[in-house]
């Protein structure tokens, strides 16, 4: 599921379904606007989709409020397991570079931090606040620091932490992802052992509003949610013929939409040249590639429970 292609194939094969060697630029230009648009509704079609679905991430809930951005990371799986959690961003920097904090629950004790080390692209998850200088638990030598304490500059790896003085094994350090779409809100960690309670919500302006909460004692909250695309768009076409351009996000398709955006696309193409019934016999053809992509993605969860929720009197109480 997790299998990317270049948008050089999904280019070469939309150019072969049109039987030509080359487009003009201007129709270059247009299947690009056209792919896009069938690459969004693709994405669109299910909330679902593993690529796209994280489960009991923990995040900030101040207000009853859980907004759809948080600058943040949720380690997890370490074998220290007091390490594991919710890990926000620090007002102050360290080593001219933000830093990120584990409170504990009366939300001003600092129990872990993640900081730049000053040296190099090595970053330490250490005991204590981020200057305090507490014993280095986990290290990672494969991050970069910001510039000037901006923190869109400075990257976290997800993987290759190693063990210092912490437990065996090192944790994953998962950066928190724009939300598309809320599905389910629990008080404790779903999907582990016991079970947890489950929030009702709606969605406004500013983010999720969860109902039943106190905002003097619920200051985080676990979040199961559709992450949005990054990048939104194919910004370009990748035409390099020997496809030895390097693999990055700007010319990825997930290999899941890939047929359904090159037939898509091309049944647009065909109706933009005014050929109506070859058009129709692409878009059919498109539908049952996504059909099929989607008939997988609604097996693996009708085993599962990420998606299914018990109601009772309780749970849908609002008071």
């Amino acid at each position: 599921m997790n299998q990317l292609r270049k948008n050089y194939d999904l280019y070469a094969l939309i150019r072969a379904l049109s039987g030509v060697s080359s487009f003009l630029e201007n129709e270059d230009n247009k299947l690009l606007e056209l792919a896009n648009r069938r690459f969004y509704e693709s994405y669109q079609s299910t909330p679902m989709w593993p690529r796209y679905l994280l489960s009991a991430q923990p995040r900030t809930i101040t207000n009853q409020i859980v907004p759809f951005t948080q600058d943040g990371f949720h380690v997890l799986g370490a074998g220290t397991t007091a390490v594991n959690g919710l890990y926000i961003k620090n007002s102050s920097l360290t080593n001219s570079t933000v830093s990120y904090t584990k409170f504990d629950t009366d939300d001003t004790t600092a129990l872990y931090s993640l900081i730049y080390s000053g040296s190099a692209t090595t970053w330490n998850l250490i005991a204590g606040a981020a200057g305090d200088g507490g014993a280095t638990q986990y290290a990672n030598t494969t991050s970069t620091n910001s510039s000037s304490g901006v923190e869109e500059d400075a990257t976290i790896s997800e993987t290759g932490w190693t063990v210092s003085s912490g437990d065996s094994p090192a944790p994953s350090v998962r950066d928190l992802s724009a939300v598309q779409e809320f599905m389910r809100f629990h008080r404790a960690q779903p999907f582990l052992n016991n079970s947890s309670v489950e929030f009702d919500f709606f969605l406004q302006a500013d983010g999720a509003h969860v109902m039943n909460v106190s905002s003097d004692n619920d200051t985080a909250i676990y979040v199961t949610y559709k992450k949005q695309i990054t990048p939104a768009y194919i910004s370009t076409w990748d035409l390099n013929s020997a496809k030895t351009a390097a693999l990055n996000d700007v010319t990825l398709i997930p290999n899941e939409f890939f047929h359904y955006i090159a037939h898509a696309t091309y049944a647009d193409f065909l109706r933009m040249d005014g050929q109506h019934d070859k058009a129709l016999v692409e878009e059919q053809t498109a539908e049952k590639y996504l059909a099929n992509e989607l008939e997988k993605t609604d097996q693996i969860m009708n085993n599962n429970t990420v998606r299914k929720r018990f109601h009772t009197y309780v749970s849908t109480q609002s008071r």
